[in-house]
């Protein structure tokens, strides 16, 4: 199975091919050109530095949300168009989720924050046991009060991941041994935990039913409620 791995939901692009058990390629690229201008090029360069010809690919995952609204898209977009190309299956996966399966083999609850706004977090926990996972707080948008009142009640070690982790830490659990922020290489959006939980998960479908999830309205929704 030959898999393209496709993350935009964040400042940095990255992609990654996936075979047999292999990463054969990965790129991340954090710059001031706009995923739009990055991504298809990066596509085409981890596949000809796998050897892998576009014919070759078995399934396209894609970052899917939570995250920046136009990054979703853009990367969505290009999932698609290459899919629909060659009618090849894809599969949207979880911003949060993606990032707590870069942190495999660690074991305990890996907890997943973005930040939304202003003390409001994109949050989700997962139960890992080293090798996969299982989600305990599903994807939602919570005040941080609300990611204190869960991690209370854990008795694991706990793993902070994503842009707001090392906030959180500071804010939340200062002070506290048994919470840790991931390493920085592993802190951020990447295309192969984009790829482990697609993997894990293995619910490929038609390009027709992959759509983002914001979990909060955009920008131009919010404009036309105050109109």
């Amino acid at each position: 199975m030959t898999l393209l791995g496709i993350e935009s939901s964040g400042k940095a692009a990255s992609v990654a091919v996936f075979k047999d058990g292999v990463f054969l390629s990965s790129e991340t690229v954090c710059t001031k050109l706009t995923h739009s201008q990055t991504l298809i090029p990066m596509c085409e360069r981890a596949l000809s530095n796998s050897g892998i010809c576009f014919d070759d690919i078995s399934g396209i995952a894609v970052s899917a949300g939570p995250g920046s609204y136009t990054g979703l898209r853009i990367g969505i977009a290009a999932a698609k168009g290459m899919s629909l190309k060659d009618k090849i299956p894809v599969m949207g996966v979880s911003t949060l989720m993606a990032m707590a399966y870069n942190l495999l083999p660690f074991e305990g609850h890996i907890l997943s924050v973005m930040k939304a706004r202003e003390n409001i977090a994109y949050f989700a926990a997962y139960l890992s046991y080293g090798k996969k996972l299982e989600t305990v707080y599903d994807d939602c948008v919570v005040n941080i009060t609300a990611i204190k009142e869960f991690a209370a009640g854990l008795k694991t070690r706990i793993m902070l991941v994503g842009d707001w982790a090392e906030n959180i830490k500071d804010t939340l659990f200062s002070g506290e041994n048994i919470v840790s922020v991931a390493p920085v290489d592993k802190r951020l959006q990447d295309a192969k935990g984009v790829l482990l939980a697609a993997l894990e998960q293995n619910n490929f479908n038609s390009a027709e039913k992959l759509n983002a999830r914001y979990l909060q309205i955009t920008k131009a929704e919010k404009d036309r409620i105050r109109i």
